[in-house]
């Protein structure tokens, strides 16, 4: 069973295991930017990020009634991209890491923090478990040390030495606002905003240091509304 397969049997065993009252269902997609980011970087690290565009597919369940929270699910197909520049400086060594991938990730979001501001500006808080499903990537390392007969140096391509770039899993916050346009009484028209605080590295440690993801979406949504029985 693939990563993809759990991610979504996942999704729906959530949703049927839970006491549904009145859900809405949500299909949505859109362009967004992802952004790379580091905190906590020591002074003998210089990086530089080149962002680039992607593309965000996903559904969404609201409405959800799990004990006394009303939840929002979400799962997600993301595709995003970008250039790494990494300079690693001390007093005996240094090396230089450059990258540019592109990847595709399946998230699962929960969002117990749901409420609406003026009866049409809907509002969202949670977490999203991300998965990768996809990668490809280019790049070079180089470096040297200083050793009691000279330097050293090595090279080597990226491909040559890793199978992927990026981590395997991640995990961040993300906030949502859409504003609901109700088109007849169970179809809604949805613009959104959404933005994504990643929380843990978007790369492999050994490979590329303290890189995280930031994402902003611009998205349309169509809800449709209907009802089940506790």
């Amino acid at each position: 069973m693939t990563n993809k397969t759990k991610w979504i049997i996942l999704f729906f065993l959530i949703i049927g295991s839970s006491d549904a009252f009145s859900q809405t269902l949500e299909i949505f997609g859109g362009p967004n930017l992802s952004v790379l980011y580091n905190v906590g970087q020591d002074g003998h690290y210089e990086t530089t990020y080149e962002n680039r565009n992607g593309i965000n597919l996903g559904i969404g369940v609201e409405n959800v009634k799990i004990d006394w929270v009303t939840m929002r699910f979400t799962l997600s197909y993301d595709m995003y991209g970008g250039e790494i520049h990494e300079k690693v400086s001390g007093l005996a060594s240094g090396s230089a890491t450059a990258a540019k991938f592109e990847k595709s990730v399946l998230s699962l979001g929960l969002y117990p923090l749901n409420f609406y501001l003026f009866k049409h500006i809907d509002v969202n808080f949670g977490v999203e478990l991300s998965r990768r499903v996809y990668e490809s990537f280019s790049g070079t390392y180089s470096g040297f040390s200083i050793i009691d007969s000279g330097y050293s140096f090595s090279s080597y391509d990226l491909q040559d030495e890793y199978e992927n770039l990026s981590s395997a899993s991640q995990f961040g916050l993300r906030a949502r606002i859409a504003y609901d346009i109700h088109l007849t009484g169970s179809l809604v028209l949805s613009p959104q905003y959404s933005y994504y605080l990643g929380l843990s590295s978007e790369f492999d440690y050994k490979i590329i240091a303290y890189a995280k993801s930031m994402r902003h979406y611009f998205c349309i949504g169509i809800k449709m509304n209907f009802k089940t029985n506790p």
